[in-house]
């Protein structure tokens, strides 16, 4: 087996957009409750649902680097790719849905606006994220920055990736 380098749990920074969702939910659920609209208080427990469900999923989102390559596992996704498969991988962050390149030796944090990184690995050659294909799919893993495992991607991947680790 193995020896496991880095663990990841995927979470994301949605905390304050759940809380306000939650308090939305509160607020339909108490206004639904004193006026005796039902409707008000099933649109309440819908986004308590939906907000359980997706809680849910960000915490079984996990990515694992060790020696033989990275492991993606989430309930949609469960996607290996060895490090000698991978020809593409990078830093990058979105502003106004528009990607740019980042270098990872500038800081955890893109320019001095505090634009969230993320990173990239893919098994196409010269790929980097356009503005609509971001997702991850078989061929291309994306997670939040992490600045450990960046240098364990940096470490473990070809010759050929080399040139895309700094765009």
């Amino acid at each position: 087996m193995a020896k496991i380098t880095r663990t990841i749990r995927v979470r994301g920074s949605k905390t304050m957009t759940g809380f306000v969702f939650f308090l939305t939910a509160v607020f339909f659920f108490v206004i639904g409750w004193m006026k005796e609209a039902k409707a008000l208080m099933w649109v309440a427990v819908a986004i308590c649902t939906l907000l359980t469900l997706l809680s849910l999923v960000r915490r079984r989102t996990v990515v694992t680097l060790d020696d033989k390559g990275i492991r993606y596992k989430s309930p949609f996704w469960n996607l290996h790719f060895l490090w000698r498969d991978v020809r593409a991988c990078g830093v990058y962050y979105v502003r106004n849905r528009e990607v740019y390149p980042h270098q990872p030796g500038q800081g955890d944090l893109a320019l001095h606006d505090k634009w969230p990184l993320t990173i990239f690995v893919s098994t196409r050659m010269h790929y980097f994220p356009q503005r609509q294909n971001r997702f991850i799919n078989r061929n291309c893993i994306h997670f939040r920055w992490n600045r450990e495992a960046w240098s364990v991607i940096a470490r473990n991947v070809n010759g050929e990736c080399k040139a895309c680790i700094t765009p």
